[in-house]
């Protein structure tokens, strides 16, 4: 939404930039504008109005750097308005919520150079061995027999890397607010617990937030910033490492080639249900899987850090069992919801669905 409106006021302030080029060159006659504009400087309305308007086209092409065409535009735009103020002074205005769209279009491209940052870093960390050549019993270690049948069909796959996966669903944060749509891409590495989120809240509103979390390396960080702008949360610690690397578990659901590394420890309870231990970096967190009649996951819970009450809370992800469907090759889950057990109450606060899963990286 607010993208949509600085197109509109791109293109209409190139329009009346066109009127200062007209009334300068004589094309016509413009009785409402009382100050003459030298005919040199017609050149430079002209300028400035097609730069305005290929701002305007680099924010519908989505290219990251329009804003660097955008600044030089407005600023001589500003010049020329004060060589005209009688006539021209309100387009002042314009300018300064131009100025606003350039800090927020800056403020979107370091957010996006911190995700590519991010991504470069679990990239790295991808080993550059074929698992291929590995003994089968070095690779496997013993499993419960709903994990083994679960996994079995992941076998040829192992050598991939990283998996990128493009998601929307909805959230909130407190349980009285309405549902905020998201969108969101998410990479995730299989030889270590290590992912990188990134997602869009509220992109059709005018109050977008742009969030980015992530576990590297054992450490888990968490940004959320009001249109790439201005911070409002920027989370690291052990509880937070730990709250991630309790996700990463949780979502091996998307990528089980991950569920027989040596990362992960799997304990039976039961025929249908299975404890997992995740190491990352110098701590360990565990959770537990349940599996239907098909050997396919459909509930996870662990005791989680949560934010609102200071302490560990039973975290929840229930999965549609009828959401299942074959992307990249695999059948994964598409649809699941978390939800919090609290002494008052059961809190759902996050739906997700999962679109698309693709190959980014392989080893070498």
């Amino acid at each position: 939404m607010v993208k949509i409106v600085f197109i509109i006021l791109f293109s209409l302030h190139a329009a009346i930039h066109i009127i200062g080029f007209a009334k300068a060159r004589k094309l016509a006659t413009l009785d409402g504008l009382k100050l003459e504009i030298p005919q040199a400087h017609g050149w430079l309305w002209l300028a400035v109005s097609i730069l305005l308007l290929i701002s305007a086209f680099l924010l519908i092409a989505k290219w990251p750097l329009w804003w660097a065409v955008a600044a030089p535009s407005v600023i001589l735009s500003q010049i020329l308005i004060i060589t005209s103020w009688q006539d021209a002074k309100f387009g002042t205005i314009v300018n300064l919520v131009f100025l606003l769209a350039i800090a927020i279009g800056i403020g979107q491209w370091q957010f996006k150079n911190q995700v590519d940052r991010s991504k470069a870093e679990i990239a790295e960390t991808s080993p550059t061995i074929d698992l291929t050549l590995l003994d089968e019993d070095d690779l496997k270690k013993y499993l419960p027999r709903a994990v083994e049948n679960w996994t079995s069909a992941y076998a040829e796959s192992r050598t991939v890397g990283i998996y990128q996966f493009e998601q929307r669903g909805r959230m909130k944060l407190k349980p009285d607010e309405s549902w905020r749509e998201f969108e969101a891409r998410q990479w995730s590495s299989v030889h270590a617990p290590e992912f990188v989120w990134n997602v869009d809240v509220g992109k059709n509103s005018f109050v977008q937030f742009n969030g980015l979390d992530r576990l590297v390396d054992g450490e888990g960080r968490m940004k959320i910033s009001i249109l790439s702008l201005v911070p409002v949360v920027n989370k690291g610690g052990p509880e937070i490492d730990r709250a991630s690397a309790i996700r990463y578990l949780a979502e091996m659901v998307w990528y089980p080639e991950a569920a027989d590394r040596s990362f992960v420890e799997w304990e039976e309870i039961d025929r249908h249900t299975a404890k997992a231990t995740l190491s990352a970096a110098d701590f360990e967190v565990e959770g537990i899987f349940f599996f239907d009649g098909q050997d396919r996951p459909v509930r996870f819970e662990a005791m989680r850090h949560n934010d609102e009450t200071g302490k560990p809370e039973k975290w929840v992800v229930a999965i549609d069992a009828e959401s299942y469907f074959t992307t990249d090759g695999a059948t994964i889950p598409a649809k699941a919801e978390i939800t919090w057990k609290l002494e008052g109450g059961d809190f759902t606060w996050y739906q997700v669905e999962v679109l698309k899963r693709s190959k980014l990286q392989k080893a070498n």
